[in-house]
């Protein structure tokens, strides 16, 4: 083939190499070729400006030599029909087919023990490796070894177990990754990740990292295919702004790849965004701007390229128009001749708004750029907040001083209680101007008045001024600037009747936060003799209840309520949480109660004091502000109320919550004040005041006069809580007209939609709130009494409260002793020398006693054995037996048997011990005895019982008044057994006269005891109905066998 060339059956890759070789691929051949202008090899040795020219010369013959290539690849033509013709090459700067791509090299996998979070990435690399090596991995066994190889530890063991138990222990690759996954791999929580998502926002971050945190937990749920509307929501308001003027995209990925690039393009504009990212657990505030932002102006060259492209004239971009361009700040309402503010800063804060005994929570903008304190119009009338026409109006004004949309402020809100954090509370007023995405926004004067430091990194008040405390309960003009200044009503207009203007010293809250002065009525503390105050612990408190617990200790201190103490004594301080989620402060007094003198002093009962209302026609109720702390502590006592906190301690100079005799003390002390009004126009009941009269004329001069004692008394009220001159007022939770005393119909319906109570602390909540109402209807006790004695149910199932029926019939008392006996057993005793019960017989004469120890407890016929053995061959057949109804003494051998020795059997009735009463009182000693002698080896008491029966038969017995030996025998230990005929011998007479002497007085003392003893046990019972041979009773089925 000359030079030049190409054989016509070569179509492949040209690759050029240094040498300026050409090697043409044709499958199996390659031919060399050297170019026809006769390159050179260089050497190393040639100079740079050689190697220079030598280079420009082998570009241009690789030039000429492509251009000839190209051509030769276009007139190329395969002979074979079968074969498809390759694509023509229209220019040089098409690229040519690549050559076969071989297997990519992938890294080996991680070896795996037993943690469940790489379990996922584990499987999946070694999936991915099987299957791109098939040559090394063909089969099913051979890539299930491999990864068993890759296994360690407990994941090992696993493998080693499943792979000895059978082989081939897994069908399929498959069938091992899944039972992998079940033993290795623990299911990630649909639900929580759904929620999640559901609560998931981009807050500060980018969208790029919120389109990835959104994409990892919709493939953890297994989220649908369209989530296009949960991501939207997710975005921040500017980024939905944006796209609500563009084709979003058919597609989620779509949708973020246009979301991303428009973040990126307004970060463009914000090089100090920040870019923290937080799942939404506790969710983030979205990014606020201040109500003041510098923004520079266009040029003229941008101006008239905006309105060329019909572009914004704000931010440059398209879509939208300045008026509604999502990146312009918030309106500001300033002076037409106001000075310009070039920057400001902002920051979102929770505050809560209280107004007609309504918690409002939202979010409030504290922005350093705002001439006023604002809130959103629909934010006020959503919320029903009265608004106060202004006298001049304002308007609306950017900060080059142009009104902005012809929007004026008109109205102004009455006063209304604002509370930042847990303890900061003011009464404030707003203006109302339309901001629906600020509804509350604290400016500049705000910020004036009150000084707080704030970290603007954190969003966070860090600390309020000294006189923040002071000036917070004080009601704030609002300040304006210069020209735009306007002048509110008095602050109390909106609460307090007109003809108590010049008594507006009665509601004032500066004097209500001042120290008290000691007056005759402060709080005492008397301990009980020879008790000192307890020392409390110090509770751990979290990091908001710390923060808490200082703004608190700093309000009181300024105040001068606490200060600090030296004081032995202490109390643990906690926070205790409110339904609202704010904290209430408590002191554990809990220790100090427990040695206080109890002052018990009454509190006023609410029925009586309603019924003083009947003739009255006009209401005015007063609420007194901070009650408790009106009273100082004795002096000499504040040492008594010390607590201990984290940061030090303290005692308190007022009257604390938490003091046992804290109601009594204020009570008293109101009462002392109001003395000569009482029951005559005044109730009082605690803090809150009830004024009741029946004209008019009447009743303003009644309410004067209580507003100067309260001035006089330095006691003030809450006049936000007051109410003049009604004619129907609520009081202690009933609703007081001239007509009727009723019941408050939201008390009411909130005890009907209380929940049912579920434990005991629900259960407690619920009567204490309820406790004071009673349903009641006339005639209800007789009613309820002849609805219970009728009903059936109560009557059958109802235990008796009756005294037990029948009186106590005593048994009849023997002429001898062991004529008449009783018998019992002390079973399941512990085992002794082959012994585990007692047999014990007693003679209900002389009260002697007999204890035989049995193995077991014994059937019948061994009973009868018994008794013969130790009892009968000793002292003769008795006239009768007493016993209770055991299996042994109701059987037919033992009836049989004595029915022989025609010896009586007198068997208990059921459920009466007490007809048997002497064995089991005899039982009860024998046990104690035994347990005295045997504590230590409880084995041994049969060793014993000897002594116990000798030490029984020489008790005295009160019911005798001899013990059973003399009573038997009158001397010991012989026996007695006389029959009662006299003998011929005056020696025996005379000693059978004195043993019958001895038997007659311990019959004597027999009856005494037993009158005595039927007459304390019929105290306890009543005579018994009379029955009659076919009388039907009702019969107790309890131990019958049905």
């Amino acid at each position: 083939m000359a030079d030049g060339e190409w054989s016509p059956g070569c179509s492949a890759i040209v690759s050029v190499r240094e040498q300026s070789e050409v090697r043409v691929t044709s499958g199996e051949d390659f031919v060399k070729h050297r170019s026809s202008s006769g390159l050179q090899t260089i050497n190393r040795s040639l100079s740079s400006t050689s190697v220079l020219a030598a280079h420009q010369q082998q570009l241009a013959c690789l030039t000429t030599l492509t251009e000839k290539m190209v051509k030769t690849l276009q007139s190329l033509r395969l002979p074979s029909s079968e074969t498809t013709s390759p694509p023509l090459v229209s220019a040089p700067q098409t690229p040519l087919p690549n050559p076969p791509i071989a297997s990519p090299h992938l890294a080996y996998p991680e070896k795996f023990d037993d943690m469940p979070a790489k379990g996922k990435g584990f499987l999946l690399q070694c999936s991915l490796f099987v299957t791109q090596q098939p040559a090394l991995y063909p089969t099913e066994e051979s890539r299930i070894a491999y990864v068993c190889s890759l296994l360690t530890g407990k994941a090992l063991d696993w493998a080693t177990a499943v792979w000895n138990l059978s082989r081939p222990a897994f069908p399929s690759f498959e069938t091992f990754l899944q039972c992998f996954k079940a033993v290795f791999d623990y299911p990630e929580r649909g639900e929580g990740a759904g929620e999640q998502i559901l609560s998931l926002h981009q807050g500060k971050s980018s969208a790029a990292e919120y389109a990835l945190a959104f994409r990892m937990l919709a493939a953890q749920t297994g989220w649908p295919d369209d989530p296009k509307l949960h991501f939207r929501k997710g975005l921040s308001h500017e980024l939905q702004a944006e796209l609500a003027y563009r084709d979003e995209g058919k597609t989620l990925d779509e949708l973020i790849d246009l979301a991303v690039h428009i973040d990126n393009l307004i970060c463009s504009r914000r090089p100090n965004r920040s870019s923290t990212f937080r799942l939404p657990n506790p969710p983030s505030i979205p990014e606020q701007e201040a109500m003041q932002v510098g923004h520079t102006r266009l040029t003229p060259e941008e101006r008239n390229r905006c309105f060329q492209l019909n572009l914004c004239l704000y931010c440059s971009e398209s879509g939208h128009m300045k008026a509604s361009c999502p990146s312009r700040p918030i309106q500001r309402t300033s002076s037409a001749v106001s000075q310009s503010l070039n920057t400001s800063k902002s920051v979102a804060i929770s505050v809560s708004i209280t107004f007609s005994e309504e918690q409002i929570f939202t979010t409030a903008l504290i922005d350093s750029g705002a001439a006023g304190n604002f809130i959103d119009v629909n934010f006020a009338e959503s919320h029903g907040l009265p608004l106060i026409p202004c006298k001049s109006p304002l308007t609306v004004a950017a900060l080059d001083g142009r009104p902005l949309g012809g929007s004026r402020v008109q109205h102004t809100t009455c006063d209304i209680h604002l509370t930042t954090g847990a303890l900061h509370t003011e009464s404030i007023r707003f203006f109302i101007i339309q901001a629906p995405n600020n509804p509350v926004i604290l400016g500049l004067p705000w910020l004036q008045l009150h000084e707080p430091q704030i970290s603007w990194t954190e969003g966070q008040i860090t600390q309020w001024s000294d006189k923040c405390l002071t000036q917070s309960l004080q009601t704030p003009k609002p300040k304006l600037l210069e020209a735009a200044t306007v002048k509110l009503d008095s602050p109390n207009a909106v609460k307090i009747s007109p003809e108590y203007y010049n008594l507006a010293e009665a509601f004032s809250k500066t004097k209500a936060t001042q120290l008290p002065p000691h007056r005759p009525s402060d709080c005492a503390t008397e301990l009980l003799p020879g008790t000192t105050p307890p020392k409390g612990r110090i509770f751990p408190l979290s990091q908001p209840e710390t923060d808490s617990m200082k703004a608190y200790i700093e309000e009181e201190l300024a105040k001068g309520f606490i200060a600090p103490s030296t004081s032995p004594a202490s109390a643990g301080f906690f926070f205790v949480k409110k339904k609202d989620g704010s904290l209430r402060p408590c002191i554990d007094f809990r220790g100090l109660n427990e040695i206080t003198v109890k002052y018990r002093y009454p509190l006023p009962l609410v029925p009586p004091a309603l019924e003083q209302l009947c003739s009255a026609k006009y209401f005015t109720k007063l609420d007194l502000r901070n009650a408790y702390n009106l009273i100082r502590i004795r002096e000499g006592d504040e040492w008594k109320t010390a607590f201990s906190t984290t940061s030090g301690h303290y005692e308190y100079r007022v009257m604390p919550f938490g003091l046992v005799n804290s109601p009594s003390v204020f009570q008293a002390f109101i009462n002392d004040v109001f003395r000569d009004m009482l029951g005559r126009w005044v109730i009082i009941y605690m803090d809150d005041i009830l004024i009741y009269s029946n004209s008019l004329e009447t009743h303003i001069t009644h309410v004067r006069a209580v507003l100067l004692r309260l001035i006089s008394h330095q006691l003030y009220a809450k006049a936000e809580k007051c109410e003049f001159h009604q004619t129907s007022t609520t009081f202690l939770g009933y609703v007081v007209s001239p007509e009727r005393v009723a019941m408050n119909d939201r008390k009411v319906q909130a005890v009907l939609n209380w929940p049912r109570p579920t434990n005991i602390k629900e259960l407690q909540r619920f009567l204490g709130f309820a406790n004071f109402y009673r349903f009641w209807w006339p005639s209800l006790r007789s009613d309820t009494i002849a609805f219970v004695k009728n009903c059936v149910i109560c009557n059958i199932s109802k235990s008796s409260k009756q005294l037990p029926a029948g009186l106590l019939q005593p048994l009849p008392i023997p002429q001898r002793p062991w004529s008449h006996i009783a018998i019992d057993f002390v079973t399941d005793l512990p085992l002794s020398n082959g012994y585990t019960t007692i047999l014990t017989v007693i003679d209900r004469f002389s009260k002697s006693c007999r204890l035989i120890p049995l193995p077991k407890l014994p059937t019948a016929l061994e009973t009868v054995e018994a008794l013969c053995e130790f009892v009968f061959r000793f002292y003769g057949l008795p006239d009768d037996i007493v016993s209770d109804r055991g299996s042994q003494f109701t059987s037919r051998v033992w009836t049989a048997f004595f029915k022989c020795l025609n010896v009586s059997i007198s068997l208990t009735s059921g459920y009466h011990p007490e007809s048997n009463g002497q064995t089991e009182r005899l039982n009860q000693e024998i046990t104690r005895f035994l347990r005295s002698y045997c504590h230590h080896n409880q084995s041994d008491w049969s060793k014993f019982l000897f002594w116990a029966e000798y030490a029984q038969n020489s008790l005295h017995k009160p019911s005798t008044g001899l013990t059973p030996f003399q009573c038997v025998l009158e001397f010991q230990p012989l026996l007695f057994p006389w029959s009662g005929e006299p003998s011929d011998l005056p020696a025996v007479n005379d000693w059978l006269r004195s043993s019958e002497a001895t038997w007659n007085a311990a019959h004597t003392h027999l009856q005494h005891a037993i009158r005595r003893q039927k007459e304390l046990a019929d105290r306890h019972r009543r005579p018994n109905s009379e029955f009659i041979p076919g009388s039907w009773v009702w019969l107790s089925t309890r131990g019958l066998r049905l």
